[in-house]
């Protein structure tokens, strides 16, 4: 899944529960970034 329809799908849950949306998102993008800095550093 791309960036976009993954921000989508985001937004989406966002209008639905803003608060539980917040604390999924950071902890999505932590795990995210962590990924990320992993597969291009390393």
């Amino acid at each position: 899944m791309d960036i976009s329809s993954t921000l989508a799908v985001f937004l989406d849950l966002a209008n639905q529960q803003e608060e539980e949306f917040l604390q999924n998102i950071i902890s999505i993008y932590e795990m995210f970034l962590k990924e990320d800095l992993n597969g291009f550093l390393w």
